[in-house]
């Protein structure tokens, strides 16, 4: 039995396409049980279905490839064409490598983010659960999971990786300091001004008050000249 991937992520894809084949969780076991039947229950399905991807893993003859691409453009309302044009196919050893890359984070959008893995190991459960994973699919994605422990522990590309979720909401809290600092600045600049306005208007009623002498002053003056 060979192995198969079929994809489209955030590099081939826009994001419109890639909504049409995003498949929430509640969908997946009906989904793979529906595509097992398109197989005539003679393969092995799992997806894995993301914000930035949707792949379907089949193990499988080769021969069931095109099968496949005309279901799953069916299930996203395109046509055949459409969907190779914006998919990838990879066959064998190179769909198992590919595996191993998306697992470790490194075919995502934000290189090393770790989220990939936990739906990876997720979509296996699904698959598990719906009755299409076999022998194949199985030793492949546990394989995946040994090596993208392996790069995180081997290598720094987790040391400063963050999930999807966090990268789309760093602009904006990147942009809620700026204007508390904008804010601020402003603040601080119209409490100067009035502090230097009544520093101005002091300082001139004192000079006011210098030019007019006090009227107890001018009494003293005045007795100190007839003496």
């Amino acid at each position: 039995m060979s192995v198969f991937a079929l994809g489209l992520n955030h590099t081939t894809a826009p994001v419109d396409l890639r909504g049409r084949f995003a498949f929430a969780p509640e969908q997946l076991v009906p989904t793979l049980q529906a595509f097992r039947e398109k197989l005539q229950r003679s393969g092995e399905v799992a997806i894995v279905s993301t914000c930035n991807r949707t792949e379907v893993y089949v193990g499988a003859s080769p021969s069931l490839l095109t099968p496949a691409v005309d279901w799953l453009a069916q299930l996203g309302g395109v046509s055949s064409q459409t969907l190779r044009q914006h998919s990838y196919v990879f066959e064998g050893s190179r769909a198992a490598r590919h595996a191993f890359r998306v697992a470790s984070g490194l075919d995502s959008m934000v290189l090393g983010e770790p989220q990939i893995l936990g739906q990876m190991k997720q979509a296996v459960r699904e698959a598990d659960s719906a009755g299409t994973l076999g022998t194949t699919l199985h030793q492949m994605f546990q394989r995946s999971f040994a090596v993208a422990k392996e790069v995180r522990t081997s290598t720094e590309i987790g040391a400063h990786s963050i999930s999807m979720a966090a990268a789309a909401v760093r602009p904006g809290v990147a942009a809620v300091r700026r204007s508390s600092r904008d804010q601020g600045a402003v603040r601080r600049r119209r409490r100067d001004d009035r502090t230097g306005g009544h520093a101005f208007r002091g300082a001139h009623a004192q000079g006011a008050g210098g030019g007019q002498p006090h009227a107890g002053a001018r009494r003293e003056t005045g007795r100190a000249l007839r003496r």
